[in-house]
């Protein structure tokens, strides 16, 4: 049986990875820039290149990132137990941040709690030794009910997410227009309670975006709400 990890021990694993990567980075230029390349694009070529390639290498050759390794989790192919190869441990290196906020979201949702990306390149995320994390952190495939539920269709519960993020970003820009100063809305200039409502309501919407992924996906966002199936005796 697979025991899947908790987003909270990707999240972690995640930040331990963040931190290497900005060590990474920094030692990527300054190597490349003692290699007297007179070509600053190259350079950023070549410094994209090494950074980019770290999480690659090792997901391919050991299964982990360095995090990973740390927090007891690997990824692995969905349909065996053997690691990805480069190529796709590319492909999903490369998806995973731009996808951010929306792969958290379905990591939350999905029956084997996995990513955007995890869903691309065929890919979960478990443990390296299931018996040694608490129970409580030990998750199994999520199971539909469907003998006593009747589920929305995915492509339902798309155009229904599709449809709140809509809302969601009208009603961030009203609330952007009647918070914030008139200069700072058009564009000229903001005072620091500009600067202040501004993050407030990015946060408010990246935290609407996660709500409003997991609970459609879940089948518990109205409009995509799974049905309570009749019985035969509340039926008759």
């Amino acid at each position: 049986m697979d025991y899947f990890a908790p987003l909270s021990r990707r999240i972690k694993a995640l930040m331990i990875d963040g931190l290497l990567i900005a060590f990474w980075l920094f030692l990527a230029i300054f190597v490349i820039s003692k290699l007297g390349i007179n070509n600053s694009k190259l350079e950023s070529l070549l410094i994209l290149f090494v950074v980019a390639s770290i999480e690659p290498l090792l997901l391919s050759l050991t299964g982990s990132t360095v995090g990973q390794h740390l927090c007891g989790i690997r990824v692995r192919r969905i349909d065996s137990d053997k690691k990805l190869n480069i190529f796709l441990s590319t492909i999903r290196t490369l998806l995973k941040l731009p996808l951010g906020i929306l792969s958290l979201a379905t990591v939350s949702a999905s029956k084997r709690h996995q990513g955007v990306h995890d869903f691309i390149c065929r890919s979960i995320v478990v443990h390296k030794s299931p018996e040694s994390a608490p129970v409580t952190e030990r998750l199994k495939a999520r199971v539909k009910d469907t003998d006593n539920y009747r589920y929305p269709s995915v492509i339902r519960r798309v155009f229904i997410i599709f449809l709140y993020l809509l809302i969601s970003i009208v009603a961030v820009a009203i609330l952007s227009a009647l918070l914030m100063s008139e200069s700072c809305f058009e564009g000229y200039s903001c005072s620091d309670i500009d600067g202040v409502i501004n993050i407030g309501l990015s946060v408010l919407f990246y935290i609407s975006v996660f709500v409003i992924i997991a609970l459609a996906w879940q089948a518990r966002l109205w409009g995509c709400r799974k049905r309570a199936l009749k019985t035969e005796e509340g039926s008759s």
